[in-house]
């Protein structure tokens, strides 16, 4: 194994990559060989080893070794002291994904949405620059999650039948399944993952008449079976999370990003007085189908975008839904929470599915162009600098946040936009979080990075008009982008 890895990093020029995030396959391969005591066994790959192994073998994350880790390191300190800190309320944030992590995590700080009461925070101590800070900030936690996820990227077997004298083994029956092979299922098959959501449930005669004076989008218009996305939007017009509405017979079901449905019904309850409307959460689990041969993973795909019905998965009731493609079809099945396995196994038994990441989807999004509340917009973006244009309805009437809204599209537009970035080659890999320059001045800060099975690299970032698509800016820390259109 030695000698095979001597001569492939001779085949490379020696240029072994030894940051954290690019590290590659046959990296992975080394860390996964063998472990001995608290080093590793090639001292010339023993940083990136190290970090491999603190995750995988003693199940401890490196926080001084990650961006964003001394910031999650004091909010988490902070929470268990009952304190409302901006590391705090940063983790609350962040919880959803940080939950996935080998981390002990107290409980989130509940009540008002945590993202608002972050940046009411920092307008307390930075007055005109709490935007610019509080975009700092939560690049630098998409940093952490997005670098601590890429250590969670193979899996070292624990087994005592894996172990001897202190050192972990490949078995012949434990295969590594590099990043690469994600990208291939995506492109020639079908993906399975977890969608990124929770969900509320909307019942009662008024349901569609509330609702639709609380998002950007046409509720009132929905016929059971279709469904619509759009914002929901504050009295001042900002975004507190993106949604899909999905009418049924006697139901609105609300698909809301992870960490926001408890503060959306909160918002959406201060509303209700005499409205004859219920609202709950919804115990459905939210899982994607991506890929050419999704339409043929399960019978009776709706036909158009935008539709939904219920179908059978190994013979469980679960409700489909088409969405937009991201130059693959995109399916969500909403299952029940009980019988999420049960659908996950029946679904992987013909061998057309096949498990990925969502960082595997989140490639495909950003090179498409899609951008996802709580990474690439948030409650600091008005509708129209995300770039989603079929989010707003101008048609439709008053709904809270309106005013602004409209006053935005017909008499000013945006100083901001969302953008595609296409960035050189010798632009370092971790740079979400970073700031984009032009002629020295901050224009926007970058929120989602991607590589192509081609080799190119993408990314997307809400960025200042100045910055003209076409414009080259420079990156913070190093490297140059191109500002593209979406």
């Amino acid at each position: 194994v030695h000698n095979s890895l001597e001569s492939m990093a001779d085949d490379h020029g020696g240029a072994w990559l030894g940051a954290l995030g690019e590290m590659n396959d046959t990296m992975k391969v080394v860390a996964r060989v063998a472990y001995e005591g608290e080093g590793a066994l090639f001292d010339r790959h023993s940083r990136s080893i190290a970090f491999q192994l603190d995750w995988f073998v003693k199940n401890e994350l490196p926080f001084d070794d990650l961006p964003g880790g001394d910031l999650v390191r004091q909010g988490i300190v902070d929470l268990q002291a009952g304190e409302e800190t901006i590391p705090a309320l940063l983790v609350s944030i962040a919880y959803p994904r940080l939950s996935m992590l080998p981390l002990t995590l107290p409980g989130p700080i509940g009540g008002q949405l945590p993202e608002h009461r972050l940046y009411e925070l920092l307008v307390t101590t930075e007055g005109d620059g709490a935007y610019g800070r509080y975009n700092s900030l939560i690049r630098r936690m998409v940093s952490f999650a997005r670098a601590a996820s890429r250590l969670g990227s193979f899996v070292i077997p624990r087994s005592t039948s894996s172990c001897f004298s202190g050192r972990l083994l490949l078995s012949s029956t434990d295969r590594l399944r590099p990043m690469s092979n994600e990208d291939q299922i995506l492109r020639e098959s079908c993906g399975l993952f977890t969608w990124p959501a929770e969900a509320l449930v909307l019942t009662g005669a008024d349901r569609a008449r509330f609702l639709h004076g609380y998002v950007t989008c046409d509720v009132k218009a929905l016929e059971p079976g279709q469904s619509v996305y759009g914002f929901v939007t504050d009295a001042k017009g900002r975004i507190l999370a993106d949604v899909t509405v999905l009418a049924l017979d006697d139901a609105l079901w609300l698909e809301l990003p992870l960490g926001t449905a408890d503060a959306i019904q909160a918002h959406l309850s201060k509303y209700v007085v005499a409205d004859r409307v219920e609202m709950s959460r919804l115990d459905r689990v939210v899982l994607g189908l991506v890929g050419p041969r999704a339409i043929e993973a399960v019978a009776a795909v709706p036909a158009a975008v935008d539709r939904h019905h219920d179908i059978e998965v190994g013979e469980i009731a679960v409700r489909i839904h088409r969405k937009s493609e991201v130059g693959e079809p995109l399916f969500t099945l909403w299952v029940p929470a009980d019988a999420v396995d049960a659908v996950r196994d029946a679904l992987r038994a013909d061998g057309v599915v096949s498990d990925v990441s969502l960082d595997a989807f989140d490639r495909l999004r950003v090179q498409v162009g899609q951008p996802r509340f709580g990474v690439d917009f948030g409650p600091e973006n008005f509708p129209q600098e995300t770039g989603i244009e079929n989010a707003v309805s101008y048609e439709k009437g008053c709904y809270l946040g309106q005013e602004v809204v409209a006053r935005i599209h017909y008499r000013g537009g945006v100083n901001r936009h969302m953008r595609r970035l296409r960035l050189s080659d010798d632009t370092p890999l971790e740079v979400v979080g970073k700031s984009l320059l032009l002629e020295e001045r901050a224009v926007g800060t970058v929120s989602s990075v991607v590589t192509t099975a081609d080799g190119q690299r993408l990314g997307l970032a809400v960025v200042h008009k100045r910055a003209e698509p076409g414009a080259r800016v420079m990156i913070e820390g190093g490297g140059d982008a191109e500002i593209a259109t979406l």
